[in-house]
């Protein structure tokens, strides 16, 4: 059972959180039981309506910067083992029964890497009626001041766009066996649909995937090899609800981010800004239609 410690002054957030782990349990599935719970007692509201995939990342990321600044301080480690992600049977290490207690600061981290709003449900207040002011003495008569030369208006400035924030970017994303494999059988297919899974793979004409497409048909995944079929780097591609394109990762062949592009769209679907971003999510710069062409502006909102 998560179990939450304390309080903290009237807007229900408690100043400690202690969570048990349950038997097959890690520490973000005991988070996100937690939230869930939070969500079903009006406590909390979850971004999308779910924990995403996008948003597991930057969890498990979260806490491995936790676990390093409380190693630095001397504090309690949350985990054992090591803090890779992919190594999954020598990382974020806990056992059942465990409790493992976070402080409020830290679980405001947590929160907002896991798209959660905590709600505040305590009334505010009354605050005591103000002391009613003397009367103003009566203002004596003065002679009226000379009217004020007006000024010539200043030319307009052209308004510079408003700069564009970073943002997290999964460091994560390793190719799946399926992906890694060659099936000779599959040799040149399209849209092969793995029944465990749900996806479907396209294959070249060695038995390598080149594409993988989730449930709903997007394009998710693109991978390019060299001649003799080695990983030369891959693309992974996330949709909004209509199956846009809204950003593409590229990583090199160990896995580790290259570059970035986030795509937004006008009300007709068609392309309104693209943003290129370095691979700490910083951006680098962006672009903008404006009259049917697009304009490059530097991260400050000047034009480059």
């Amino acid at each position: 059972m998560n179990r939450v410690n304390g309080a903290n002054g009237g807007n229900n957030q408690p100043s400690t959180t202690k969570l048990t782990i349950k038997k097959n349990q890690g520490i973000t599935q005991a988070l996100f039981d937690l939230v869930k719970q939070m969500k079903t007692e009006g406590k909390a509201e979850i971004s999308d309506g779910k924990i995403t995939a996008k948003e597991w990342t930057q969890t498990i990321n979260k806490i491995a910067e936790l676990q390093q600044k409380r190693t630095e301080n001397g504090g309690q480690k949350i985990y054992s083992g090591g803090s890779d992600p992919k190594d999954y049977r020598g990382s974020f290490i806990v056992q059942p029964n465990q409790e493992i207690e976070f402080s409020a600061e830290e679980m405001n981290v947590l929160y907002e890497a896991m798209g959660v709003t905590i709600k505040s449900n305590a009334p505010a207040e009354p605050k005591a009626p103000a002391a009613p002011k003397a009367p103003a003495a009566p203002e004596t008569s003065k002679t009226p001041a000379a009217p004020a030369t007006p000024k010539a208006p200043e030319a307009p400035k052209a308004p510079a766009k408003p700069p564009v924030s970073s943002d997290n970017i999964p460091q994560n994303s390793p190719l799946t066996i399926i992906e890694q494999n060659v099936n000779i059988s599959n040799r040149g297919k399209s849209r092969v649909k793995d029944l465990a899974s749900g996806n479907s793979y396209d294959y070249d004409e060695n038995g390598y995937v080149t594409n993988t497409y989730d449930k709903d048909g997007n394009n998710t995944r693109e991978i390019r090899r060299d001649a003799d079929g080695k990983v030369d780097r891959y693309c992974d591609i996330e949709h909004n609800k209509d199956g846009y394109p809204t950003r593409a990762i590229y990583r090199n062949a160990g896995g580790t981010v290259d570059i970035c592009y986030d795509y937004e769209y006008d009300k007709d679907g068609k392309p309104a800004k693209i943003i290129t971003r370095n691979a700490d999510g910083s951006v680098k710069d962006y672009l903008v239609k404006e009259g049917g062409k697009f304009v490059k502006y530097n991260p400050d909102g000047t034009k480059a």
